[in-house]
């Protein structure tokens, strides 16, 4: 039976999926082992990469507050994170329908980041050339870049993390995923400071400013291919190389929905990362929050972003090693305390911002580090703990249904706006902090995954 029929045959998680999948993983094992090191430091290097070329635009700090400046209500600061979502999420079914079965994922993963990457260099291009005075034209190029650059970036996820499962050993990925956010965050905290200084009083009138970040960041972002052009990769013996067609599209999404009525577990930590993304959805509107009642303005981003990064560098550190001694799904319960920990120090914050004085500085800097460990938590807990928990020879359509799914979020942020516009600050941190706590109870449930 060739690999491509065996990911056609999705069954419930059981001890003849787990057999298979060990089978599976034996047959690349000295391959990945002779090549460990050099596969790991290149993946280390892209993930901090790309950590460090995001900062200088924050979904969470930087990019909000462009939009604020160019006229933009808080819907569409929080299409930022509809795009996102969307974008990054929504695709990755695509990407998983083209990796099926292949020997090899680099192709599958290269071709569309050569594509959209670029895209946040163009925003940074034309922020040049149009200057003020176009800022409908501006927030279009802007929205329209920002999808294109996640969109694609979906479709190399599904093969991005197959390329992982296929080097390196589910004992070590955390551990990886830690050295990769601790070593973004060392860097990140300097390109903190790079951003105060280029949106402080001395540097460049708005927003040739902010079109100064997105050069830099697009620049970043189209070199940080080069780590998976020198990657090896074991080829897969007997996978259906370029045999898309060997499974129908109908038989595909089929396929999908038996792992819906068949994983409980999975459908349980579905729900968990939905009721998280509640929470992840109110990330934009902490820095206009941070503004509007605590008085802190762009000259602050800096701060925050440093702060960010350093929860990043803190997460990634700690927990790294809980993922890989403690499991994955002590991550998931640890992320949404951390989840609703943020949402509570908002509406301390609210609550008290006119007694708290100069102290206000403190839970506004406690936000945007819980907001970095956060951001991580993601990485390191939902993520891998798909990867560990799904059979080897479906692993592309677990991950590619599991973000698919988790893309369904795009309308929280949007909505998060309209809520905002609607009511204040105080009830959208209530929504955020339920949503944390209801992911909590749900994951109490989860299954430790099965580490062979």
């Amino acid at each position: 039976m060739s690999r491509a029929q065996v990911r056609c045959i999705l069954a419930p998680f059981g001890e003849s999926n787990l057999s298979l999948s060990d089978g599976i993983d034996q047959a690349s094992e000295g391959f990945a082992e002779r090549h460990f090191l050099r596969n790991a430091s290149l993946l280390i290097t892209e993930n901090a990469g790309f950590s460090i070329a995001i900062t200088f635009v924050g979904l969470t700090t930087v990019m909000p507050t462009f939009v604020t400046l160019l006229g933009g209500s808080p819907f569409l600061v929080g299409l930022i994170g509809a795009c996102q979502t969307a974008g990054a999420l929504l695709t990755q079914i695509i990407g998983a329908r083209l990796c099926a079965g292949k020997a090899r994922m680099k192709p599958y993963l290269l071709t569309p980041l050569y594509i959209g990457r670029p895209a946040i260099l163009v925003v940074g291009i034309l922020t040049f050339i149009l200057g003020t005075g176009t800022n409908w034209l501006l927030l279009s190029v802007f929205f329209v870049a920002l999808f294109v650059f996640f969109a694609t970036d979906g479709v190399a996820s599904v093969p991005w993390y197959e390329l992982i499962s296929k080097t390196v050993p589910p004992t070590r990925r955390g551990r990886m995923f830690g050295t990769a956010q601790i070593a973004g965050g060392l860097t990140g905290i300097a390109v903190g400071w790079a951003v105060s200084r280029i949106l402080g009083a001395h540097g460049l009138p708005f927003p040739y400013n902010y079109a100064l970040l997105f050069v830099i960041s697009g620049i970043l972002f189209v070199l940080n291919n080069l780590p998976f052009v020198f990657m090896k990769e074991p080829v897969l013996e007997g996978a259906a190389v370029g045999s898309a067609d060997d499974v129908s599209v109908v038989h595909f999404l089929g396929s999908l929905g038996k792992i819906l009525r068949d994983d409980a577990n999975f459908v349980r930590v579905v729900a968990a990362r939905l009721l998280f993304g509640v929470g992840f959805s109110v990330f934009p509107f902490y820095v206009l929050f941070m503004s509007k009642i605590a008085g802190y303005g762009a000259s602050s981003l800096g701060l925050f972003t440093s702060a960010q990064v350093f929860g990043g560098f803190v997460g990634g550190l700690l927990l790294g090693w809980v993922a890989d001694r403690v499991g994955t799904r002590s991550v998931i319960r640890l992320a949404s305390l951390v989840g609703a920990a943020i949402p509570g120090l908002g509406l301390i914050m609210f609550g008290f911002h006119d007694r708290l004085g100069h102290l206000l500085l403190v839970p506004a800097i406690g936000i945007f580090v819980l907001i970095g460990a956060a951001m991580s938590m993601n990485m390191i807990g939902f993520s891998n703990y798909i990867l560990e928990a799904a059979p080897v020879e479906l692993r592309p359509n677990y991950v590619g249904l599991f973000n698919t799914l988790a893309g369904t979020l795009l309308i929280a942020s949007p909505l998060a706006g309209w809520l905002l516009d609607q009511t204040s600050y105080g009830v959208l941190f209530a929504v955020a902090l339920a949503g944390s706590l209801l992911s909590l109870v749900i994951s109490l449930g989860l299954h430790a995954p099965v580490r062979e």
